[in-house]
């Protein structure tokens, strides 16, 4: 039998749910996810997060009770669990590996949005930005989630529910030191100003570089000495400026520690993170007065599918002096910045960083860093900003021209912007910006998709070409993204080419739990006029995810099917959704052409015939 954590991961990589949005989901740190991944922690303690989890995954009965199974708990239907072990599923748990994990991102624009519109049947999905530092991400990704509109020319959904997020990692070339020497092996030679925590607790024998259950532990290695002066004490300096962010933010339950050991390259610290259960890790080395300094989360955390796109080990560099208090503080601030980040506490974030730009840091890098990171977190959130997204990443570029983040990040700023009811000429801006990324990347197939769809919405004479040309390129680059195969299915949809079928059957066979696949299906068969064959995933799309968004895609198979009286009641939930939206949403999202063919059933006349049917690829 699986393990609760080897369950877990499986899980959560074929859904695309990210270790934050879960965490919400059930009511616990996000840090306590990735301890039950780890298996830091072998088990929840009560069966309602069990239960929490099993609902936010859209788990089956028996996926559910193995998982309840596997940390000692009564399943729910035990029968059911009997019945489907000997029917032979899948596996130990019937869990399908997905060929290929979903990308955010979403952000989070974020894998979270909460409040934002639920996703189009048939919704585009770019991978939006890039929140630069140690995610392996969306998107993103920044900021997870999943749809942005349109499936036809007149669609689009405000707010982008749920774009993914794609993380790039963050690396500072310049910062390298030249010609090092080989560490000292003795970088502290004062006296600390924090102390470091023995290995273990002299009363209890529990080790104090633990992260308790429900505890966020910051840990601080020492420093390696690249130079032949006396060392500094800069752990000790970190951790107090730390901690006096800490106190003055009154973080409950949140630790700062001293790690006994230098900590040499990235490896070392994703070994350290493992170790600890911690939330975060600085560490780094130090030459001539000047310190270099690495900020490390644990991994490839955000969220299954997102990926490291540049190769620098560090997750996050900046430079300080150590004679400045200053500079410390801002490193404080900035960690403390990730940390909210992480948890999804983007108001919080935002102030840490804006923060420490109030300190005017001396260096370039480090301030375009910090536009940066405020960037990412505010197009995320119920209340992001895209628009003052892009304005923090317009001022990142004229500090760092040549850094391909913030471009990438602008552009599918721009994107959000679009969906959020911007004007066209915003898609200009991003096919421009992601036309920039890959001259200088052709292989980032996250780019060529997201230029595919900008193409896809300008939808300009020769742009589903060029849309279509993007797509093929980054599934060339990507052959196993069933993101990509999905968003080629909805892009030939619209060029009525038959191999819309080809495209979203592939998706399929990479993520079959993935409601928007089959709400996609659905609205292609029936612009195909083929009913039938539509009606099945319109109900599968509904039964993976209640809160699908096919109304207007069912009514338009009930239709066809002769069934007036259910058209008419799809028709109406779809426009009673639309007006949950911003107003204008009502006529961007085909409002009132929904309430002409809800009069023209009322009056006995079928209003779809393949003329209309063409109008709304």
């Amino acid at each position: 039998m699986l393990t609760f954590a080897q369950l877990l991961c499986q899980y959560m990589e074929r859904s695309g749910i990210s270790d934050a949005e879960l965490a919400r989901s059930v009511g616990v740190r996000r840090q306590t996810i990735f301890r039950w991944k780890q298996g830091l922690v072998k088990r929840p303690r009560f069966r309602e997060d069990v239960l929490a989890v099993a609902a936010r995954l859209r788990l089956t009965s028996p996926e559910r009770d193995a998982l309840l199974l596997s940390v000692g708990f009564q399943p729910e239907d035990p029968d059911g669990l009997v019945a489907e072990a000997e029917a032979g599923t899948e596996g130990e748990t019937g869990v399908t590996p997905a060929a290929d994990s979903p990308s955010d991102a979403a952000p989070d624009l974020a894998s979270d949005p909460a409040g934002t519109p639920s996703e189009l049947s048939s919704g585009l999905e770019p991978v939006s930005d890039s929140a630069g530092q140690p995610e392996a991400e969306d998107v993103t990704g920044a900021p997870g989630q999943e749809d942005t509109p349109d499936k036809r020319s007149a669609r689009r959904l405000l707010g982008m529910a749920g774009v993914v997020l794609l993380v790039l990692l963050i690396g500072f070339a310049g910062l390298r030191f030249l010609n090092r020497p080989t560490p000292s092996p003795s970088p502290s030679a004062t006296a600390s100003a924090t102390e470091v925590a023995s290995p273990t607790d002299a009363a209890s024998g529990q080790s104090v570089l633990v992260a308790g259950p429900d505890e966020t532990l910051l840990l601080v290695a020492e420093f390696s000495n690249y130079g032949v002066e006396q060392g500094f004490n800069v752990a000790g300096r970190i951790s107090e400026a730390l901690m006096g962010e800490i106190n003055q933010a009154a973080l409950e339950r949140t630790r700062v520690a001293v790690w006994p050991q230098p900590v040499d390259d990235g490896a070392d610290a994703a070994a350290a993170l493992a170790e600890s259960g911690a939330a975060a890790l600085v560490w780094g080395e130090y030459d001539s007065g000047r310190v270099r300094v690495n900020i490390a989360q644990p991994g490839s955390d955000e969220g299954p599918g997102w990926v490291r796109f540049l190769s620098s080990p560090g997750d996050l560099a900046s430079i300080i002096n150590i004679d400045l208090p200053n500079e410390t503080r801002l490193l404080a601030l900035t960690t403390l910045g990730q940390l909210f980040r992480e948890q999804g506490e983007y108001v919080s974030a935002r102030s840490a960083f804006k923060r420490a730009l109030d300190l005017h840091p001396d260096e370039a890098d480090t301030e375009a860093l910090l536009h940066f990171l405020l960037a990412t977190v505010l197009e995320r959130g119920e209340d992001g900003d895209p628009a003052a997204a892009i304005s923090e990443y317009s001022r990142v570029i004229p500090l760092r021209p040549e850094w391909v983040n913030a471009r990438y990040n602008r552009g599918s700023a721009y994107l959000q912007r679009y969906y959020s009811g911007g004007e066209p000429d915003l898609l200009d801006a991003a096919i421009a910006d992601f036309g920039w990324v890959l001259e200088r990347e052709p292989a980032f197939s996250d780019a060529f998709l997201n230029r595919g769809i900008a193409y896809y919405e300008r939808n300009q004479p020769g742009d589903l070409d060029h849309a279509n040309a993007d797509m093929t390129a980054a599934l060339a680059r990507s052959p196993n993204s069933y993101r990509v195969y999905f968003n080629r299915g909805l892009l030939n949809i619209r060029r009525d080419d038959p191999q819309w079928q080809s495209d979203l059957t592939r998706a399929l066979q990479r993520n079959p739990g993935y409601a928007p696949i089959h709400s996609a299906l659905c609205w292609g068969y029936a612009l195909d006029e083929e009913p039938e064959e539509a009606l099945p995933h319109c109900q599968e799309a509904l039964s993976l995810d209640p809160a699908a968004n096919v109304h207007d895609s069912l009514g338009i198979v009930y239709a066809q099917l002769g069934r007036r009286q259910a058209a008419l009641a799809e028709f109406e939930a779809y426009l009673t959704w639309l007006r949950t939206l911003p107003p204008q949403a009502l006529a961007l999202l085909n409002g009132p052409l929904v309430e002409a063919w809800i009069d023209a059933l009322e009056a006995g006349d079928m209003p779809f015939n393949q003329a209309a049917l063409d109008k709304l690829r």
